[in-house]
């Protein structure tokens, strides 16, 4: 957190994502006996460089999935943009970790008007707000 694509542009979230994939591979290689596996980090600002890096991380580095979020650069996960990352997944057999993810302005019970307490939420502002 927070997604890479939502911080910088295409070119710099390919290698922020590469970065983080690679010393994700560095320390299981380091700790194998307490890492089982990875999931890899994917630039979604950019499908080609997505699916490129989602491939290096998973044949090259021995990834066993990726990890997506639920809000992506503020479409559905079921926009045909992200489709063909999900074919890449299908034929991989391999699982796709979505983590949750709302702004603080989106209320986590109906009884609030704003996450107080951030239970699924990418901060965009104090991590714990006052109670009304």
């Amino acid at each position: 957190m927070p997604p890479v694509e939502e911080i910088v542009g295409p070119q710099e979230a390919a290698e922020l994502a590469r970065m983080c994939n690679d010393e994700i591979a560095e320390l299981i290689a380091k700790y194998p006996n307490k890492f089982i596996a990875a999931v890899a980090n994917v630039p979604l600002n950019n499908m080609d460089i997505a699916v490129r890096e989602v491939e290096r991380a998973i044949k090259v580095l021995g990834f066993k999935g990726i990890q997506i979020h639920t809000r992506v650069l503020g479409k559905p996960l079921s926009s045909d943009e992200w489709m063909p990352l999900y074919q890449l997944m299908v034929e991989l057999d391999l699982p796709i970790l979505i983590h949750p993810m709302r702004s603080s302005n989106q209320p986590d019970y109906p009884t609030e008007t704003v996450s107080y307490h951030q239970i699924f939420s990418i901060s965009d502002g104090p991590m714990i707000r006052p109670r009304p």
